[in-house]
């Protein structure tokens, strides 16, 4: 049983969809302290062909408060979409796919969301079906752990409640985790790390690591496919 544990992030970049895909359950680390400067609630975009952050307006957000208890400012929310999609609207109408991905973000936003943890999680959710990933999603929420261990602990006990064999993680984890604790609980301890990842998006310099929907608006399907699978084994 390959497995990864992820805070939900908002439309995330393709690296998040490269650990999604290379896994049987992918579980959504809802339950853990929000992070104000984090990805939860906020991505970058292709806006006046710079790199641009657009963030979901939050309600009294606090890194006290769990993501699965954080609420999105639904006044605020509604204004936010409108912007949203004009900014999108401006900088993507010219791109190759920009019909199928703007018809993804109206069904998208067309759905009522609460939490912050939902909408970043629908994300994800959305985008692998769209992209053909058939990974598992639960949410840690849900699943009866260990919460008062220390963060690396949280992680086996998930993960030997769901009988993992190999746990994947991306690369920027890797001082996060002691592989020979893994390895006492009969898990591998696995981190990916992309190549180099690049396709036209119309400007004089390639912008890594946007949003996905940037990846969507200039590539196919098969062709984000392929770049799926652009990654080393750590």
């Amino acid at each position: 049983m390959k497995t990864a544990i992820m805070q939900p992030y908002f439309f995330p970049y393709i690296g998040y969809f490269q650990l999604v895909n290379t896994t049987d359950k992918f579980v959504f680390y809802d339950d853990v302290n929000f992070k104000k400067k984090g990805w939860i609630h906020r991505n970058n975009f292709l806006i006046n062909k710079e790199t641009s952050l657009l963030s979901v307006p939050l309600k009294k957000a606090s890194q006290n408060k769990k993501i699965n208890e954080t609420f999105i400012h639904q006044e605020n929310f509604k204004v936010w979409k409108e912007k949203f999609f004009k900014s999108i609207y401006q900088n993507y109408k010219d791109s190759p796919h920009f019909d199928a991905t703007w018809e993804l973000l109206q069904n998208f936003f067309s759905k009522d969301f609460d939490l912050i943890s939902e909408l970043s999680a629908e994300s994800v959710k959305t985008v692998s079906k769209h992209l053909n990933i058939n990974t598992n999603f639960l949410y840690s929420s849900y699943i009866e752990y260990k919460k008062e261990k220390s963060a690396e602990e949280k992680i086996l006990n998930i993960n030997s409640i769901l009988k993992t064999s190999k746990y994947y993680n991306l690369s920027g984890g890797k001082n996060l985790y002691n592989e020979e604790n893994f390895r006492k609980k009969n898990m591998e301890l696995k981190f990916i790390e992309s190549k180099e990842i690049s396709y036209s998006q119309q400007t004089e310099n390639f912008l890594p690591n946007l949003s996905i929907i940037d990846v969507l608006m200039y590539n196919s399907v098969s062709e984000i496919r392929a770049m799926l699978n652009n990654y080393r084994v750590l």
